[in-house]
């Protein structure tokens, strides 16, 4: 199609107008755009003047599909830009035979070596099937709208499909709400984009970049009314620099309420959790904790844990779950702050970003409890049901504040935790897998 009759095809100017309206206007330019056979608008652009390289498919993919992805990868790599995956294909052309799964392989492979170096982001629009939907898997972070459909193989052939409902299985509802693949779930197209524009101003360009800082607020802010009793959106829009704040995953493990929020104009990774933890809640801290950590965000926590969640389904992922959390705070070399606002009992206390697996500071509020039973359980083993005198004479928590004290020890800390440097031991990467 080097005579340019591509460019007349009516799925081709769909994936043009859907570049055209997340970017600035006029700022998009493409990449091989005389390329035969690719299925896919490719190129590099601005949004709110930052710059960013985006793909966009509308056809199946191919192997020229394939180079041209990997080009754009390669080139964003090179400048240290995100990358912006928009995905409606429903999956490999049948036509490439064994070749596709190269095409697909050279994908993966690509996106692999960019983990960690550069803001990887899809947005699902239409169709995401089969091979295609591992893009997405590899993605940092995927935002979908609610009549999207989103799987690897086919429903219908899953033995146990009636139980959950084919519609159901490959919904983007399934994906926000129960596989936690889908980060963030919108109603129309206009609504997407604007959420992610407002996601992505939080964003480092790259690995090497500090996280955007703006102008931000003074620290006076009505904060007398803060207690462990307000939902964590309560607490977070109470405390953080006024609507700078996006929540992560909201219908996914909401035992842990998690945001990207801005503390006198710094991007922050925020977690708020939330009485007895589950699985998901925990699958979900542990992969944004090393996503901060690659792109030095700060992380800050709020604790009022008081254990995991007892069933049979919940504990037969508990050894790995919390191993990988600990491992993922443990390993995190930004700035780590802890605020206990209410209960850190026991094992989800420690693995909650405590003082034991290196948070820098954490304080805690009049009235925390710390103890390693919950308050029954230790009136049932007859033993003291707090052990918060002892933790502040051992040093494990660094000092107790009021309530409506604690933006300003938190914006304190991070400023002062700015310059924070961690040798480690040499190696390749540690062989805990999230």
């Amino acid at each position: 199609m080097a005579d340019g009759t591509k460019f007349q095809r009516v799925e081709y100017i769909k994936a043009y107008e859907k570049i055209e309206k997340l970017t600035d206007p006029g700022s998009f330019s493409q990449i091989g755009a005389y390329m035969s056979d690719d299925n896919v608008l490719a190129g590099f652009a601005t949004i709110d003047t930052r710059p960013l390289y985006i793909y966009c498919q509308y056809g199946s993919v191919t192997i020229s599909h394939a180079e041209k992805i990997s080009r754009i990868y390669a080139m964003a790599v090179s400048m240290g830009s995100p990358i912006v995956s928009i995905l409606d294909s429903e999956g490999l052309s049948m036509e490439s035979g064994m070749d596709v799964l190269a095409s697909y392989g050279e994908i993966f492979s690509t996106m692999a070596n960019a983990s960690g170096v550069i803001p990887q982001l899809s947005l699902i629009y239409g169709k995401c099937m089969g091979a295609n939907a591992v893009i997405s898997g590899l993605s940092d972070f995927s935002f979908g709208l609610k009549d999207s459909r989103l799987f690897v193989q086919s429903p219908n052939t899953a033995e146990d499909i009636k139980s959950v409902g084919l519609d159901n299985f490959m919904s983007a509802a399934y994906h926000f709400n129960e596989s936690g693949q889908l980060n963030f779930l919108f109603d129309n197209e206009e609504a997407m984009n604007i959420g992610f524009k407002q996601f992505l101003s939080f964003m480092p360009s790259n690995n090497l970049e500090e996280v955007p800082i703006l102008v931000g607020n003074d620290m006076e802010f009505d904060t007398a009314s803060l207690s462990a009793g307000m939902s964590p959106v309560e607490l977070i829009n109470a405390l953080c620099d006024n609507d700078e704040y996006i929540e992560l995953g909201a219908g996914y493990g909401s035992e842990i309420a998690a945001f990207l929020t801005r503390f006198d104009g710094c991007t922050t990774l925020t977690a708020v959790g939330c009485g007895e933890l589950s699985r998901n809640s925990i699958d979900k801290l542990t992969k944004l904790a090393a996503f901060s950590n690659a792109f030095n965000i700060p992380i800050v926590t709020f604790t009022n844990t008081k254990g995991f969640k007892t069933g049979v389904s919940e504990q037969k992922h508990d050894i790995s779950a919390i191993a990988a959390l600990s491992y993922a705070l443990s390993n995190a070399t930004v700035p780590k702050i802890n605020i206990i606002i209410g209960d850190a009992i026991g094992l989800s206390g420690l693995t909650f970003n405590s003082k034991f697996i290196g948070a820098d500071l954490v304080y805690a509020w009049s009235g925390a409890n710390l103890a390693l039973f919950t308050k029954e359980a230790a009136k049932v083993l007859g033993v003291p049901d707090t052990s918060t005198d002892c933790a502040l004479k051992k040093g494990y928590v660094d000092e107790i504040i009021e309530p409506q004290d604690t933006r300003k020890y938190i914006i304190r800390a991070i400023d002062h935790l700015s310059t924070k440097r961690v040798s480690k031991h040499p190696k390749k990467h540690g062989s805990i897998c999230f």
